[in-house]
């Protein structure tokens, strides 16, 4: 049975300015009140013609809204007849829109033009980070074993990929590979690495070249920093900000893991300034013993760096640690706003925060008359079908390989996930199971994508989900159109209060 639903919405902003939005012709327009108010009785079902005929006198009063003459309501009626005639406010089968199934050949050309790969190089850690995403807290990963990874799996992996970065099917021409080196404390397995970043550079790759990193406690980069220097391997140093704020990241026995961090750092600072400034970079993550304002600061005023910050994983939690991580997590936003200085630190942080990325995706997602370059004035904006949530395809971000051979759509997301394997001598990837395991998952979200305003500009993963095992899923990110609209008329408040952000999301922020 279809099931249509009213793909707009009305919302005044701050400035007192009415709006309406049309999800399915992707535009934003202001409008006279009386259009507005004549749009929200029509939203309600109420026909707009016979509230017009019961309009008595030349004067009436809305509510809320002002004073008019019965000649302006009836100006404004025929307007709203006029948009609905050039077909505005229609409703959609989002159902039909939203029905795209993923093929084995989309797999096969995402996985040809894959161009970042993150190996977990080491299950082993030299600090006990109560946060951790293979901690106490979480459940959704495989038995640790203190493994290291094999550099016969990383052979054979980047064999693999080789050939079809070299076949027709990569269009990904002169583009960097970026090549990550993750854990546990990559630097735990030195010796893998250095072999790992030799056996690339001798690929023979047609089109493409590597680019390598590395995320880092920091803890040994005192006893490697000449090599990395030299392999001007890029480098994200994990620093939640000053002393109080790293009191999570400790060693085994408990004790604080700051000034070690710290010394290294600045060591490395010191014997090679130009490699500092040009290839590290440094992460937190937000919790309840720091905030967005106090790690902007520290690292800005300590290291002229602006940190890459991140909330911490709500999925895979355990039943029994739930309570503990509510108390321990923080959202960014909140935290951002909740000081004084939040204006200045989100003008400098920019699309760094979710606060300004979310203003991007609404603005280069969700409306027709923005694109970021001549292609997307081509052909993105076109009504094409498009597969259920918000969530990656597989390959199209990354490949993330652990140390026993899985092989993951990226590290975020729980060992069960599991989409193919290396072994000593072969790497097992069946593109069709993939695709049919993906599409068990969007048939299963495909009613209430259907269902929800925010469809076309989703961003859930739905391999974060908690339910999605079970019959019916629940996807904590659902909007009715009232909600949507709040959204909107957020987004549209702050363009209207700094005009100034809508020219610099333009300029500054590239989507990949």
């Amino acid at each position: 049975m279809k099931k249509e639903i009213k793909p707009w919405c009305l919302f005044q902003t701050d400035e007192d300015n009415y709006y309406f939005y049309d999800q399915d012709l992707k535009q934003t327009h202001l409008c006279h009140p009386l259009l507005f108010h004549i749009l929200s009785l029509y939203g309600e079902g109420i026909s707009p013609a016979t509230w017009l005929e019961g309009i008595n006198g030349n004067q009436f009063h809305i509510e809320g809204i002002g004073d008019f003459s019965k000649s302006e309501a009836e100006y404004y009626y025929q307007k709203f007849l006029h948009l609905k005639e050039n077909g505005f406010f229609k409703e959609i089968d989002q159902g039909e829109r939203i029905s795209a199934e993923l093929s084995p050949q989309a797999v096969e050309q995402t996985m040809a033009n894959i161009n970042q790969v993150t190996l977990e190089v080491t299950e082993r850690c030299n600090l006990n980070c109560t946060y951790c995403g293979y901690g106490h807290f979480y459940g959704d990963y495989g038995e640790r074993e203190n493994m290291d990874l094999e550099p016969q799996f990383a052979h054979n992996l980047l064999d693999y990929l080789a050939k079809y970065w070299n076949s027709p099917l990569n269009q990904s021409h002169n583009r960097n590979i970026y090549f990550s080196f993750y854990g546990g404390e990559p630097l735990l397995n030195m010796d893998f690495i250095k072999e790992t970043i030799a056996y690339a550079r001798d690929l023979d790759l047609k089109h493409n070249y590597f680019t390598f990193n590395m995320t880092t406690n920091g803890i040994l980069l005192h006893k490697y920093m000449d090599y990395l220097v030299e392999n001007e391997v890029n480098l994200l140093i994990s620093l939640d900000g000053n002393e109080h704020n790293n009191a999570y990241r400790v060693f085994k026995n408990g004790e604080p893991a700051f000034q070690v961090i710290m010394d290294n750092v600045e060591k490395l600072r010191s014997k090679y300034p130009q490699y500092f400034k040009d290839h590290v970079q440094f992460n937190a993550v937000l919790h309840n013993k720091n905030s967005v304002s106090e790690i902007y600061h520290y690292i800005r005023e300590k290291f002229d760096k602006l940190p890459s910050i991140g909330s911490l994983n709500s999925t895979g939690i355990l039943e029994s640690k739930k309570k503990e991580f509510w108390e321990t997590y923080v959202n960014i936003d909140q935290s951002l706003y909740e000081k004084e200085d939040y204006s200045f630190v989100e003008k400098d942080m920019f699309v760094k925060l979710p606060t300004i990325s979310d203003l991007a995706i609404f603005l280069f997602e969700a409306n027709h008359f923005c694109y970021e370059n001549y292609n997307d004035l081509i052909f993105s904006k076109k009504k094409q079908k498009r597969i259920p949530t918000g969530t990656c395809l597989p390959f199209s971000k990354k490949i993330f390989m652990t140390v026993k051979g899985k092989l993951l759509p990226c590290e975020r997301v729980g060992h069960q996930f599991e989409l193919g394997r290396v072994h000593h001598h072969a790497v097992n990837l069946d593109f069709a199971a993939i695709a049919e395991q993906y599409n068990g998952y969007f048939n299963k979200m495909k009613r209430l994508c259907s269902l929800c305003y925010r469809a076309e500009v989703c961003k859930q993963c739905v391999l974060n989900l908690d339910t999605i095992e079970d019959e019916h899923p629940q996807c904590p990110g659902f909007l009715t159109d009232k909600h949507y609209g709040k959204d909107i008329q957020a987004f549209m408040s702050r363009f209207e209060k700094e005009p100034e952000l809508y020219s610099r999301i333009l300029s500054e922020v590239k989507f990949e």
